[in-house]
């Protein structure tokens, strides 16, 4: 393993036992972890061409136990996602932080070479089925940098949540836990698309009813002015100001509006004048959160469950399917890939573009992993809970392999 993500899925894992339609308990112990980028180091003779050396690669499920240094897996349990060519003995020697280096200039020279994504935005999200490699020399193929490699079933859930969905400009999304790698990830891809974005952010306990903010001033405007007489001196203040720096960057991101998570979110729209009800929502929290945006869609409009950080199934009322036409939908992310293996290389080719043009833009924080591991755990929970790190993604860069350093590519 080169990289593993923590995020809030990982958590939830170790704290109910099992999610994904998938029960690890019953069998623990396990090793954690769902996400990653790997790098084959050896094939067995069975594998007949569908993987080779120095390929990278992520687990096509679950569950896989992804916070290790090196595992052995059939090649149907992988999905490649690029080559390290002749260069893989570098990385597997030097772990994520050597891949690190090699997919960020080999992801550099691909912006270089396809001259950014501006003129093509709405094509990118939209359907536009071309791809794109990026090459340097020694046979070196990846679409991403190492730690957007990591993510990327959370950047191909943001991507697809839009895709499917016949949006104009000027619709209106709801959204809750916006500050979320998906969450990050929609707004932006929303204000490329010139979608209206309201974002659901869960409030600091005790928290005053300030105006929401938004972007209507060309910044925070009246929210920031509300925000200058919060009294800092407490923790109930120290909350409350960070909780507008969180909105005020969701604004910087895309946001058209930044709401509280709490109440009727119709009362907060109120002073929002001229401004239409949302068709399309967002769901990764559940609960109450869930039954919020249901309320403030339109008629007709569509509420999408792509996750449950709250822990609770969404509290929808059966009057809102009867009487207001609502569409109630799921996604999984993974499932679609899996099903769709070529329109997921597409949607990825896109996203590398889109990143490449600086149009796409995540934040990370890097942890060994075996010094680190506690750390970046703490994190990831803290990240589940609205804490102060929340925004940037925790990743764990793995050692290498001792035998693969210092001997210039010698055989383990």
């Amino acid at each position: 393993m080169l990289v593993a993500p923590v995020g809030p899925a990982d958590v939830y894992s170790a704290a109910l036992g099992g999610i994904y339609g998938y029960a690890s308990a019953g069998r623990l112990p396990c090793v954690a972890g769902h996400d990653g980028v790997g790098l084959v180091a050896r094939v067995g003779p069975g594998v007949k061409g569908a993987l080779a050396e120095g390929d990278l690669v992520q687990p096509a499920a679950p569950l896989m136990g992804t916070w290790r240094a090196a595992a052995v897996w059939r090649a149907k349990a992988l999905t490649r996602v690029g080559s390290l060519g002749a260069r893989w003995r570098d990385a597997a020697g030097g772990g994520g932080a050597a891949a690190a280096a090699i997919c960020r200039d080999a992801a550099g020279a691909a912006g270089a070479a396809n001259g950014g994504a501006g003129g093509k935005v709405r094509g990118e999200i939209k359907g536009d089925d071309s791809t794109s490699t990026s090459r340097l020399g020694g046979g070196v193929d990846v679409l991403l940098p190492l730690e957007y490699l990591a993510v990327s079933r959370e950047l191909l859930a943001a991507y697809r949540l839009l895709e499917m969905h016949d949006l104009k400009p000027g619709d209106c999304v709801i959204l809750n836990a916006p500050n979320s790698t998906v969450g990050r990830a929609v707004l932006q891809l929303a204000r490329l698309l010139k979608l209206r974005t309201l974002a659901l952010l869960r409030p600091p306990a005790a928290s005053p009813p300030p105006p929401p903010v938004n972007d209507s001033q060309g910044g925070v405007g009246p929210a920031r002015q509300q925000g200058a007489a919060t009294d800092t001196g407490d923790a109930g203040g120290r909350d409350e100001a960070r909780w507008r720096q969180v909105a005020e960057r969701l604004v910087a991101l895309g946001a058209t509006h930044v709401l509280r998570d709490e109440g009727a979110i119709q009362a907060q729209l109120g002073p929002l004048k001229h401004f239409a009800r949302p068709s399309l929502a967002l769901d990764a929290v559940g609960g109450a959160s869930a039954a919020r945006m249901a309320d403030a869609l339109c008629d007709g409009g569509t509420l999408v469950v792509y996750g449950c950080l709250g822990g609770a199934a969404p509290a929808l009322d059966w009057k809102a399917y009867v009487f207001r036409g609502l569409t109630l939908k799921g996604f999984n992310a993974r499932a679609w890939a899996a099903a769709h293996p070529s329109r997921a290389a597409r949607a990825l080719a896109s996203i590398s573009r889109l990143v490449a043009a600086g149009l796409l833009s995540l934040e990370f924080t890097e942890y060994e992993f075996k010094p680190e591991w506690r750390d970046a755990a703490e994190h990831a929970a803290g990240e589940q809970q609205g804490g102060p790190r929340g925004g940037s993604r925790a990743l764990m860069m793995m050692p290498g392999l001792a035998a693969f350093r210092g001997h210039g590519g010698a055989e383990p």
